[in-house]
């Protein structure tokens, strides 16, 4: 198969040419031969066909300037017959030597012009150079043998996370600069030379930048990629809050076209800020009660100022934004609001004449007693009605567990409680209450007299157990504070085993993961309390000592696919890392989210676009939520090379050659390295399951070497090895 037929039928002279034909695999075209006719000129001429030495890919030449314009250097060798001329017949993808550095655009290759060189006698050579991520492919001929060469060349993605160069104001906090590069490296970031971890606005000043984002990869074969990044400054880039203030006569909280401005209130704008001196400026309301501010951008809220004639109006009502009061009655101020550069934002105040409110908050009644936790109350009843004041009253209900001074710290609302009376519900613990009431829009709420709902402990479901069960595990709940002959019922759901138990003490399984509701009751002294509490059912390695088993697959792209599942409630991370030796691992990615989501199931995966050539070995760290981590088991995954046995690599090499061995039949395996000439210079005898050794070859000379591998039962190996 490393031979064919020459051309056919060439020259004049019939004797001395070949009448075989190549495209009929050796078959001479149809003859006639009469009786006793002697033909003797049928013969048959072959050669050795030219052969591709080797394919020299991406040697990096480190000058990219963008992610994208990056050049490489490729060469190849052809071995075929001295003085042909070897010329690209078609093809694209590669640039002439002469190309200058990026960001000058490249010479496409002229095919016209374009010839290899031949270095030695039928060793033709052709060097040429690609652009990042530009594949190539060319057809090669000296006129009759034609040889295809293909390939693509890419430098490392760097990933930096968006920066929005066009509005950077000195104002601005700083910018952190992030990056996510698609290999092992160092990265380094620089303004104008100087080496930084962020954008600082403030310490820049006005004026043009330049960001340098330089990546050096682990891999010393990789290429350095730089971005280059410019961005302004701006020293001004104010942001502006205005808005109208106005006497709403009908009380509605909504401005009509018929209510006037409110002139002279004294509007406060204060800055939120973390570190250093906030902003605070003041302003009045103008003839027709408009105010403005223009300040940097920040958080920010405003206080208005009034006189004791006037109150706020309801805030935010009706569905109209633009004509509602946006400031609250209790603090006069408006909630936070943030301002980005050219923001504007319209806050308007809805002012009313001072009302009449309420002189008497009314009596409520009457105290009770509960016997145990879980018991409903009755209805807290409107005994005497608020008085003193005009309009409509409304209410608000407040409660408490500590008796004490009524204050808002130690008192909470009940929502949606707008009513003269109040259905307290079920009450666990001894629980104060107390009704407050004001005309609608007038004035501070008043508080009437406090009303004690005591929940006794005739029967106490006091719950003691784990809040957190391992799924499968079998744990005991306890209730301590029921008396000696009290009825101890327990329901710990349907998914629990067993669901029922009665007694003081209960043992149960929750074999499912979730959060389940346990409920206590307990009957004593002709009371009847229950009390209910959550338990998380988890299967968290870290916390239950379960293992983590990952998955390793490939698909068409020779991508390696990493996958593994866990039931649980918590979200962990989980780093995904890669060695090619099994022992020295490094980080390739982070997953926090699955794949797939059914129930407290997740199913993660993790690919690796980019595995190498040789032994790829897999684990996963599980990290929770408290920092503790464990390890999956590894798993290894095997890229072939044409040898399914051995594979070297980078070929040509300049200092190291590293050998991969996939197979060694459980015997040692011998390697040697031999020059042209037969001599041997390096031999070396590798232990049963050596996966990898590396080849000191700096001291030789450039040239064409041999290396052979002998092992076990399989045949000798010898591969070319071009020193550059």
């Amino acid at each position: 198969t490393t031979w064919t037929f020459t051309l056919p039928n060439r020259g004049a002279n019939d004797n001395a040419d070949s009448d075989a034909l190549p495209d009929m695999g050796g078959m001479t075209a149809n003859f006639t031969l009469a009786a006793g006719e002697l033909l003797q000129n049928m013969d048959a001429g072959m050669y050795v066909k030219p052969e591709k030495l080797s394919m020299i890919y991406c040697i990096c030449m480190d000058n990219a300037t963008t992610e994208d314009n990056g050049q490489f250097l490729n060469g190849l060798l052809i071995e075929s017959y001295p003085n042909e001329i070897w010329r690209i017949s078609s093809g694209t993808g590669g640039y002439d030597m002469a190309s200058l550095d990026p960001p000058v655009a490249p010479i496409p290759l002229d095919p016209a012009t374009a010839t290899l060189q031949e270095i030695q006698m039928g060793i033709y050579s052709f060097d040429f150079k690609t652009v990042d991520a530009i594949g190539f492919n060319y057809v090669l001929t000296n006129g009759i043998d034609e040889i295809t060469i293909s390939g693509a060349c890419a430098y490392p993605d760097i990933n930096l996370d968006p920066i929005n160069t066009t509005e950077i104001c000195t104002t601005d906090d700083p910018i952190a600069l992030n990056a996510v590069p698609s290999v092992p490296g160092n990265l380094s970031y620089f303004i104008d030379n100087d080496e930084v971890t962020e954008i600082d606005p403030a310490a820049l000043g006005a004026g043009q930048y330049e960001l340098k984002v330089e990546f050096v990869p682990t891999d010393p074969q990789e290429c350095i990629a730089t971005i280059l990044l410019p961005f302004e400054v701006l020293d001004s880039c104010f942001a502006a809050v205005n808005g109208y203030v106005w006497l709403d006569a009908d009380r509605d909280g909504i401005q009509d076209a018929e209510e006037s401005g409110v002139e002279g209130v004294t509007v406060i704008i204060n800055e939120v800020a973390e570190g250093g001196p906030p902003l605070t400026d003041t302003t009045q309301t103008d003839a027709n009660g408009n105010y403005n501010f223009d300040v940097w951008p920040g958080t920010y809220k405003l206080t208005f100022v009034y006189s004791g004639k006037y109150l706020l109006t309801a805030q935010d009502q009706g569905t109209d934004d633009s004509v509602d009061s946006d400031v609250d009655i209790q603090t006069d101020m408006t909630a936070l609001f943030v301002l980005t550069k050219d923001d504007v934002i319209a806050l308007d105040a809805g002012l009313v004449l001072e009302c009449e409110n309420i002189t008497d908050a009314g009596i409520i009644g009457y105290d009770q007693y509960l016997c145990g936790p879980g018991n409903a109350a009755e209805r807290i009843e409107n005994l005497e009605s608020p008085s003193g004041g005009y309009g409509d009253i409304e209410y608000l209900w407040m409660y408490s567990t500590e008796l004490g001074e009524f204050n808002a710290v130690n008192w909470h609302p009940i929502e949606n409680s707008n009513n003269p009376y109040l259905d307290p519900g079920i009450l666990f613990e001894t629980t104060y209450f107390a009704r407050c009431a004001r005309r609608v829009g007038c004035g501070a709420f008043l508080e009437n007299n406090i009303v004690t709902i005591e929940v006794g402990n005739e029967a106490q479901p006091t719950i003691d157990g784990p809040l957190a069960v391992c799924a499968g595990s079998t744990v005991q709940f306890t209730a301590p504070d029921a008396g000696p002959s009290a009825k101890i019922n327990w329901d710990f759901g349907f998914t629990a085993s067993p669901r029922l138990v009665t007694g003081r003490n209960a043992t149960v399984t929750f074999p499912a993961v979730g959060i389940f509701t346990i409920r206590l009751t307990v009957e004593e002294n002709n009371c009847l309390s229950y009390r209910e509490q959550k338990v998380s059912v988890v299967n968290t390695p870290t916390y239950c000592g379960t293992g983590l088993m990952i998955d390793l697959t490939t698909n068409v792209q020779e991508h390696a696919i990493i996958r593994w599942e866990i039931l649980d409630l918590y979200n962990h991370t989980y780093v995904v890392e890669r060695s090619a030796d099994s022992l020295d691992f490094y980080e390739l990615g982070e997953v926090t989210e699955p794949a797939v989501q059914v129930g407290y199931a997740g199913f993660y995966e993790f690919v690796d676009t980019k595995p190498k050539r040789g032994h790829n070995f897999y684990r996963v760290k599980l990290i929770d939520q408290e920092g503790a981590f464990l390890y999956s088991n590894t798993e290894e995954l095997i890229l072939l090379n044409d040898s399914e046995l051995v594979m070297i690599y980078p070929n040509p090499a300049t200092d190291k050659l590293t050998l991969e061995i996939f197979e060694d039949f459980g015997a040692p395996v011998s390697i040697e390295l031999i020059n042209i000439n037969g001599n041997s210079l390096y031999r070396e005898k590798l232990a049963p399951e050596t996966i990898r050794t590396d080849i000191d070859i700096a001291a030789y000379p450039p040239g064409l070497y041999l290396l052979k591998v002998s092992y076990g039962p399989a045949d000798v190996k010898v591969m070319k090895v071009l020193k550059r």
